[in-house]
Formats: C-alpha cells, sequence, structure tokens
C-alpha cells in the first residue's frame, strides 16, 4: 500500500525578465490512503500532462517509505491570455483527476504514518550514502542491481526525482541508502564505494556516504525535535555531509507543511547550530 499527496501549482513569470519575479499559486492538492502506487505511474501521470502542457512545467517527487509527494508546476508566461491558462490549468486537472479514479485500494491497510522508518531501517551501525545524479535519472536503480549483485541488503531512506521540461528537459535524481555493518561483514565501505566511483565515473554523477552510529543518530534527532517541539517520527532525513570534524544533517517534515531542519553537529552528534525553516 501506498499513500499519495499531490499539489499542483500555478506559477507565473514575466519572461521579458532575468525570470527572478514569479507568482506561485497552490492551484489542487490530493490525498489519497491506501492505494496501489508505483514510481512507473507518476511518470505516466508526467508524460500526461507534458502531453496537455507542452512545455514549460516541474515535476518534483518525494518518497519516503511508502509516502509519495509530488509536487507539479505548470508555468506561465505573465503575458499569456487568462482564458489560455485557464482552459490548460483545467485539462491538467482534469487528467489528474482520471488517473486518481483509476488508483486502486490497497488490500492492506496502513497502520502508521510511515515516518518512523529511519527507526526501522537504521536499528544498528552502519553506512549512509548519497547517490545524486543531474541532467537525468535511472542511477538510482542500477545501484540497486550491483548491490544485489554483491548480496548486500540496503534499504532506501528517500529517492528524490526533479524533472524540468522547458525547451530543453532536465531534471535530478537523489537517492538516500542505508547498509547496515553486519551486511558489510564482508566486503569494507571502502571496497564498495570504491566499486560504485568506478562503475559510475560519469562526472554528472555523485556518491559520497559515511558511517553512522546509531545510537547516537537517534538521540540527535530525538534532541531536535525537543528543540523545535515537533514529534521526532515525523523527522526525515533528506541529506548529509561529513567534513573532517563536524556532521551536517538536513530533515525535512513533510506535513502538514513542510519544513526543513539543518543542524550543524561535532563528530559526538552534539549540536552546534541548527536551522529551521517553514515552506
Amino acid at each position: 500500500m501506498s499513500n499519495l499527496n499531490l499539489e499542483l501549482y500555478l506559477e507565473k513569470m514575466d519572461w521579458s525578465s532575468d525570470y527572478s519575479e514569479r507568482e506561485i499559486i497552490l492551484s489542487q492538492k490530493y490525498e489519497f490512503k491506501n492505494i496501489r502506487l508505483t514510481e512507473n505511474m507518476i511518470d505516466d501521470l508526467h508524460t500526461e500532462v507534458l502531453q496537455i502542457k507542452g512545455d514549460w512545467m516541474t515535476l518534483k517527487a518525494n518518497i519516503v517509505g511508502e509516502n509519495h509527494y509530488v509536487y507539479i508546476n505548470l508555468i506561465f508566461n505573465e503575458a499569456d491570455p487568462v482564458n489560455e491558462i485557464d482552459r490548460t490549468l483545467n485539462r491538467v486537472t482534469e487528467a489528474c483527476e482520471s488517473f486518481f479514479r483509476d488508483l486502486q485500494e490497497s488490500d492492506l491497510k496502513t497502520t502508521s504514518n510511515n515516518f518512523d522508518l529511519l527507526n526501522e531501517i537504521m536499528n544498528e551501525d552502519g553506512f549512509m550514502f548519497k547517490a545524486h545524479q543531474v541532467e537525468e535519472w535511472g542511477v538510482a536503480e542500477e545501484i540497486k542491481q550491483l548491490l544485489a549483485i554483491q548480496n548486500l541488503d540496503f534499504k532506501v531512506i528517500q529517492h528524490h526525482q526533479s524533472r524540468f521540461d522547458g525547451g530543453v528537459s532536465g531534471g535530478a535524481e537523489e537517492f538516500l541508502f542505508f547498509i547496515g555493518s553486519s551486511v558489510l561483514s564482508g566486503i569494507t565501505w571502502d571496497v564498495l564505494k570504491g566499486m560504485l566511483v568506478s562503475k559510475f565515473e560519469d562526472e554528472r554523477i555523485n556518491i559520497k556516504g559515511t558511517p553512522i552510529n546509531n545510537e547516537k543518530f537517534k538521540e540527535l534527532r530525538r534532541v531536535i525535535a525537543e528543540r523545535i517541539r515537533e514529534d521526532y517520527r515525523e523527522l526525515v532525513l533528506t541529506d548529509f555531509y561529513k567534513n573532517e570534524n563536524e556532521l551536517i544533517y538536513e530533515f525535512k517534515i513533510y506535513e502538514p507543511t513542510m519544513k526543513t531542519i539543518t543542524i550543524l553537529c561535532d563528530l559526538e552528534y552534539q549540536i552546534k547550530e541548527l536551522k529551521y525553516e517553514r515552506k
């Protein structure tokens, strides 16, 4: 089963300027629970909306556990006729609602919001790594296949896709994976990272990883949640960096409105700086 949250936005900008001035309005918001949904189905929706819009649109999809968050922006020139904008928006809305009517309800019901995913995944020390690909997508599936060949059991923390269609199409893809240290007993992280880098040596692909202490990481989430007065289970890890003497983590809270929390801490997971932003 899956849950789907989709937001459709109308975006207007002055194309005679440097695109810096824009107006973004939420047009429609949809929520569906306990449905059968795949990433391929999101691809099909993207194709259908693009056929209506023609170009100048973005689609962003964040997948956290079984939760799918999809954001579609239809981009127009501020000088476009209002009736043309309305007609396109109505056709896209009809296409989305037709897509929703075809969604099948799952026999399996969710009993949680799936945001305790990190506790379930990271129940031991291990290695967390991020794969980032620009201009296109597909690297995540290739990495999955490589790990499967090595008989390595991995968990996906989050999958993010961003697609832009405006004259020249482009996009980006990011994946956060976790591999437990017990799974890596027969192969070190350095060896695995070397295999990944050698296979994906395209300059558009970036792979980085860091060891993670399960107990310290979970305690860090609890401390963050206390400071911002949120449920720690709602804190979804979206990014990380490791410098020589610092760890930087980014978390998001997706519901009811998106919030971003960026943490700078030392190597013992003690917080040095905290930045909290609302969408």
